[in-house]
């Protein structure tokens, strides 16, 4: 494993730069302690379909995490985050997407990939609660409902 900085936990990344004609985002879960999958010694890795929308954004974001399992700056972190109501969301920090300061998804943990990932993160410690009953729902602009399979990926028009 190349030597990249990792957090008390571990840090989870998700690839922002593909080749052309790739469909689905690769996501790492990069721990000392917990390894989950085959092939995997740094800890856990997936590849999700997202929708084209928030695939196209996230490819405009800047790599700035080496990949665990080369050495090349092809990553940018992300966190999963639970709430008091158990809804987990996605928050990946960048350009100003249905969040200010990046994109929140929410996840379907129904979807097998999804689901493992969930697990993994809480096996690791990496899902952090919040003290709110419910998701983060944005105000105005791009709202992501879901993004599993088809689902709703819509852009409002900002509130007044």
């Amino acid at each position: 494993m190349n030597e990249i900085e990792i957090g008390k936990n571990g840090n989870m990344q998700v690839k922002v730069e593909y080749d052309s004609g790739e469909a689905e985002m690769h996501v790492q879960c990069v721990t000392k302690e917990v390894v989950m999958g085959r092939n995997r010694h740094y800890g856990y890795s997936v590849k999700i379909k997202p929708h084209e929308q928030f695939f196209q954004w996230l490819r405009e974001q800047d790599a700035v995490l080496r990949s665990a399992a080369s050495d090349r700056l092809l990553y940018t972190p992300f966190e999963l985050i639970e709430y008091q109501n158990g809804d987990i969301q996605m928050y990946v920090p960048g350009k100003p997407a249905n969040h200010p300061q990046g994109a929140v998804l929410d996840l379907s943990p129904s979807d097998e990939r999804v689901k493992n990932l969930i697990v993994f993160a809480k096996k690791a410690g990496l899902i952090k609660t919040v003290d709110h009953p419910e998701r983060w729902t944005p105000s105005a602009t791009m709202t992501i409902q879901t993004w599993m399979q088809g689902d709703v990926f819509d852009t409002l028009e900002e509130e007044e």
